[in-house]
């Protein structure tokens, strides 16, 4: 298949594929992101940066494209909001006590991040067929697309109460006594984002801002300083959040 397949063909997956993200331009219009919630240590122990959950206006464009007809159903890591931040390199594991030493570091870290955040305009969306998860350069293609222009300024819109909640459940997660052993599991490692995957695929996201991505930043040289050499980043210019993988369910 060729780089954007997804879009060229003239079946109903692929015209319904574009129908529906040359509306957002009409349809809806530039929004903020979700506020930042805190940095997380998710399974496999992978550090995320966690929003507070999708507003009505994101959840609204995720549930469209969940609609297209024959796309693949959403994996449940883009049903929160979240930045992927780091992987453990290949030859590490997180002790118990490193855990405990995230777990504060995410504490302490999330508060400053969030008395400096600023909130972002999403203006488009980047639809990227990657060659690489991390999401770095060069990808296979790139495709902007756009929202529509608003007049008034933009509020702030809060999370839906359903993506609250799921953000809460997520976050609850680590609290619970037996979450070391997910944290602990094998897999999830650098590789998986920054070795070359087999097949193109694509997604759309919304790329984190350079001076937020500068913020981010300060928790992972944190990390580096703490538990130093645990952990391969990624490229401050790759950071994103997903909104939602874009693939063809596999035909029965």
């Amino acid at each position: 298949g060729t780089q954007m397949e997804d879009l060229e063909g003239d079946d109903l997956y692929s015209t319904s594929l574009k129908g529906c993200l040359s509306s957002f331009g009409k349809v809806h219009h530039k929004t903020l992101t979700p506020n930042p919630r805190c940095f997380f240590v998710a399974w496999q122990g992978v550090l995320t940066l966690a929003f507070e959950g999708f507003t009505p206006s994101l959840q609204k464009i995720k549930d469209q494209i969940s609609g297209i007809p024959g796309i693949v159903a959403e994996n449940s890591g883009s049903k929160w909001p979240k930045t992927t931040i780091g992987a453990l390199k290949k030859d590490q594991v997180l002790t118990e006590a490193d855990f405990e030493i995230l777990k504060s570091l995410c504490i302490t870290q999330s508060e400053i991040l969030k008395s400096t955040w600023e909130n972002e305009v999403i203006s488009h969306f980047d639809l990227i067929w990657f060659q690489r998860r991390s999401l770095q350069e060069p990808h296979h293609a790139h495709m902007k697309v756009p929202l529509g222009d608003v007049n008034e300024n933009l509020t702030r819109e809060d999370p839906s109460s359903e993506s609250r909640s799921y953000v809460d459940r997520v976050i609850a997660e680590c609290d619970d006594p037996m979450y070391y052993e997910k944290v602990a599991m094998l897999g999830y490692r650098e590789d998986r984002y920054f070795d070359q995957v087999e097949e193109t695929e694509a997604t759309l996201v919304h790329f984190i801002s350079e001076s937020n991505a500068k913020l981010i930043q300060r928790f992972t040289e944190e990390v580096d300083r703490q538990l130093p050499g645990k952990y391969a980043w990624m490229p401050s210019s790759a950071l994103h959040m997903t909104i939602r993988a874009i693939k063809k369910a596999p035909s029965m």
